[in-house]
């Protein structure tokens, strides 16, 4: 009778911790972020440069590096609060920013 529930107990019990650790090692590789939020995080910050968001008055109006460290930490909040400035901007809603000088204007001071 032990060697019948040690054939299944052996068993069971080294997949499930082979099944931890994989999920230890995949999952979360890094600590604080996510193999599964590095792609979400590379979506946000190319379709942000796409998008210009930084020419827009959002809440989210950073550089892509920065929109991609934090979709890459915490991608749950993140994420969906990009979603709804991007409607935003495709929709017209969101203010645009007011032209930058890209150089100091031409011309002896007066």
């Amino acid at each position: 009778m032990r060697e019948i529930k040690a054939r299944i107990l052996v068993p069971a019990s080294v997949l499930l911790f082979g099944f931890y650790y994989w999920r230890m090692m995949v999952l979360f590789p890094f600590g604080w972020v996510s193999l599964i939020a590095l792609l979400p995080a590379a979506w946000v910050a190319l379709d942000s440069t796409r998008l210009r968001v930084r020419d827009f008055h959002t809440s989210l109006s950073y550089r892509p590096g920065v929109l991609f460290l934090l979709t890459a930490a915490c991608w749950v909040v993140v994420l969906p609060w990009y979603l709804t400035v991007r409607e935003f901007i495709k929709a017209g809603r969101a203010p645009a920013r007011a032209a930058r000088p890209t150089s100091p204007p031409a011309g002896p001071a007066a």
